[in-house]
């Protein structure tokens, strides 16, 4: 199993938010949660 932990600080919330949303496409994937 592999985690991958991320922290960072955020200036620009709403084009943080856009990329993040990005990741739902994986959500069928095979190991994404």
């Amino acid at each position: 199993m592999l985690v991958k932990w991320i922290r960072c600080t955020v200036v620009d919330r709403r084009g943080f938010e856009r990329g993040q949303r990005k990741w739902a496409g994986l959500l069928g994937e095979p190991g994404f949660r």
